[in-house]
Parts: structure tokens; C-alpha cells; sequence
């Protein structure tokens, strides 16, 4: 049994004995948490087969046929009249909300993140509706305040390419002054737009989440999580020229640089983080736009579309134009490159690569980087660590012993103190 049949019959055995909360799937004839896994499953499963064994021996024709016909027929995800995701749909029709389930919401954001089967590049239109209806809830039942609530909350969000909502959901997961955010009727951080006084964060300093007495590890490490997609996201876009009878089919790799930072962020960088299709990326943000970025092809697989807002174009005069990429009057970023690969212009700040080969790497250059100038280069495109707010360096209770033995004398004079 290959990768991809295990992967397959993993997932479709936890489809057969998930439940949602308290409500068995027994009970509900379509539900998100279901769809979504069946649909990434299937997806998933034939990315693999036509990318890493496109010739069918007879032994996967079945599953292949099986796959093709669950992405082509799964029921539609329960939505709303606004075209938000709902958890799940009763056979009369009636849909569940997620301020009704159990899981703190989590099966109503599943397709659209983690697993990405619904995305801004398939159904802006319902990704930005489900992401209006996490902020509309007004906190009436215990999950929906729950802390990993905002974890749920920073990834659809995120998904949606809205910074300013996702910095403000990680921000009201990291807080752990409980007395300030207990009072009754106060507005709750940046990212809820409702009261939520009534709301109980219960992180600790280490970021784990209590549940009860109970220490868990997971909220800590999907904050990491969000915070990554506020700088990096990436989404396989099928393009289907046949099926498994002979036809072939391919996938454009589209990755986004920056996505979701909030405009607070005028400055932000990252170093080597991995995209599908063996493709390793690091990028730096300069007065609110791309600076540069880096793409190092492992794999050589194409088509590959770069998203990012790589600054102003001059206009006549030296004025500058609305930015919006090379479609919309934004910066037509410069390329570094081997010979004969290309940027070729694929829509409002987007480019394709062509022809980058497996071991290549190209450079894109925006508006406040020069690739031509290779007396800079070295200072140029060196990541290094920006400089923090000191006002957050004693954020987790880090006394000027700890600070001053990691980051040094300078950096603790201007933190707290034990």
C-alpha cells in the first residue's frame, strides 16, 4: 500500500467515527467536518498519485475512479443565506450554527482552514461571509469565548487576508489579564466587535490552555501556526484536463507573500519557510510592501504563481500610483535569475514564474530593493531579526535576569525587572 492509499483509508475511517460534540453525525445527513476531510482526502490523494506516480497500475484504478468522483460529486457544504459555512445540515434542511455545536466551532472553519478545500482562490465569496460570522457572535454559550475559539478565529481570518482581525485574534489569546477582560459590558480586544465581557481567557504565561485543571499544549502551537500564515500561505489551484483514463491534469502552486499582516506591520521578514511543491521561500516587508523575495525551487515543478504587493509604481512626474500590482498601477517587480526563466504577469499582484528548474532560486525585487545593485547585495538580502517593542519583553513575566542572560545587558535595561 502506497503513501497515498494509507492517507486515503486513514481519512475515511475518521470520517466513519467523527462526531461533532454532542451531535453524532447519525443525526445529520451533511456536516462540514465530514465534507471537508473526505474532499481533502480525495484531493490530496490525487495530487500525489499524478505528481509522484502518474501511470495507474490496476490495483489503483479503483481508488483513483473512487477519488475523482467524490471531488466532482460531494454534497455542497451547509451554508447560511449569506453564503457563511455552518457546522452541519439535518435531512429536512435545517443547518446547525456553530455557536450551537459542541468543539468551540472548529468543525465550521475545518474546510476552509486548516485544510484549505474552500479558499479565497475557489469561494472568496464564503470564506469572507464565515469570516463575518465568527465576529458576529455576541459570546452567548461557553465556546464561543473559548480561548482556542481565537486560534479558529486568526485561521479563517488569515485565510480571508485580513491582518489587522488576525493580529487581534492572537492578541486576545495571548492576553491573560483576566480582571480587565471580566468586567462586564467592556468591548473585548481587537478582533471581536461585540461586548465580551463576560469572557474567561484561560491561558497561562507558557501558553497553554487550561481545560479545567488541565494543562493542554495544542493552543500554543496553532497560535504559531496563525502567526505563519499571516506571513506565508500557499494552495495547489487543479486545473483538470482529464481523469484516469489516459488525460492528464496539473496543479498550479499559488503562494502568498505577506497575505495577512496587519498594517501595524510596516516591517516584517522570514527565512526559509517550505511551501508545497518543494518550494522554499523567505521574504522581507519594508514600509508596508515586499522588499524582496527569495524562491528556491527543490522540486522544479511549474506552473508556480507568486502573490505580493511589491510596492508603488512612479507615476508622471514622480507622483505615485495606487498600488495594486502591475495590473492595477503597483510596482512591477525586477527579477534575479538564471537564464531563461521569466516573470510572466498573471493578474492584480500576481506573476508567474516560468521555467525555474529543480536547485534554481530567483529573486523579486519591489520597489524598495535594487537586485541590479550588487554592491549592496550583501546588506540587502541578509534576514535578520527586527528589533522588538521593549514594552513586550516582560509579556510572559520574564524578569531582567532571564532577559539580560539571553538577550544581554542593553536589551534588559529596557524590559521589566524580576
Amino acid at each position: 500500500m502506497t503513501a497515498a492509499d494509507r492517507l486515503l483509508a486513514f481519512v475515511l475511517q475518521l470520517t466513519r467515527t467523527s462526531v461533532l460534540g454532542c451531535i453524532s453525525t447519525n443525526y445529520v445527513q451533511d456536516n462540514s467536518w465530514n465534507l471537508a476531510f473526505l474532499k481533502w482526502s480525495c484531493q490530496t490523494f490525487l495530487e500525489i498519485k499524478a505528481t509522484l506516480d502518474p501511470h495507474d497500475d490496476p490495483n489503483d484504478t479503483a481508488r483513483t475512479f473512487l477519488c475523482e468522483g467524490v471531488v466532482k460529486r460531494l454534497a455542497p457544504f451547509p451554508r447560511d443565506a449569506t453564503g457563511a459555512l455552518m457546522v452541519a445540515r439535518f435531512q429536512n434542511g435545517t443547518v446547525i450554527r456553530w455557536d450551537q455545536a459542541n468543539q468551540m466551532g472548529v468543525e465550521l472553519g475545518m474546510p476552509i482552514w486548516p485544510l484549505g478545500v474552500v479558499s479565497v482562490e475557489n469561494d472568496r465569496r464564503t470564506v469572507e461571509a464565515t469570516a463575518d460570522e465568527y465576529m458576529l457572535q455576541d459570546c452567548k454559550n461557553t465556546f464561543s469565548c473559548d480561548d482556542l475559539v481565537w486560534t479558529i478565529r486568526a485561521g479563517v481570518n488569515a485565510a480571508a487576508r485580513r491582518g489587522d482581525a488576525t493580529h487581534g485574534n492572537i492578541t486576545a489569546f495571548l492576553n491573560t489579564d483576566r480582571k480587565r477582560l471580566n468586567r462586564e459590558n467592556e468591548p473585548f480586544l481587537p478582533g471581536c466587535s461585540v461586548p465580551c465581557g463576560h469572557c474567561q481567557p484561560c491561558v497561562g504565561p507558557n501558553t497553554m490552555v487550561e481545560e479545567g485543571a488541565n494543562p493542554i499544549l495544542e493552543g500554543g502551537i496553532v497560535i504559531a501556526s496563525n502567526v505563519l500564515d499571516m506571513l506565508l500561505q500557499d494552495q495547489l489551484i487543479a486545473t483538470t484536463e482529464g481523469t484516469s483514463n489516459g488525460s492528464s491534469s496539473r496543479s498550479t502552486t499559488v503562494i502568498s507573500i505577506f497575505p495577512a499582516v496587519p498594517a501595524a506591520w510596516a516591517e516584517a521578514r522570514f527565512f526559509h519557510l517550505r511551501c508545497l511543491s518543494g518550494f522554499v521561500v523567505s521574504a522581507v516587508r519594508k514600509g508596508g510592501a515586499t522588499a524582496w523575495a527569495e524562491v528556491i525551487s527543490e522540486g522544479g515543478r511549474s506552473p508556480l504563481v507568486i502573490e505580493a504587493d511589491f510596492g508603488r509604481a512612479a507615476a508622471a512626474g514622480g507622483a505615485a500610483a495606487t498600488a495594486g500590482g502591475a495590473a492595477g498601477g503597483g510596482y512591477e517587480p525586477t527579477l534575479s535569475a538564471p537564464p531563461g526563466v521569466k516573470l510572466v504577469t498573471a493578474g492584480q499582484q500576481r506573476w508567474e514564474l516560468v521555467g525555474l528548474k529543480a536547485g534554481e532560486s530567483a529573486i523579486l525585487c519591489g520597489s524598495a530593493a535594487d537586485c541590479s545593485n550588487s554592491a549592496s547585495a550583501d546588506d540587502l538580502f541578509v534576514v535578520e531579526p527586527l528589533v522588538g517593542n521593549a514594552s513586550e519583553y516582560n509579556y510572559y513575566g520574564w524578569g531582567e535576569t532571564a532577559q539580560r542572560a539571553i538577550f544581554g545587558a542593553a536589551v534588559a535595561a529596557a524590559g521589566g525587572t524580576d
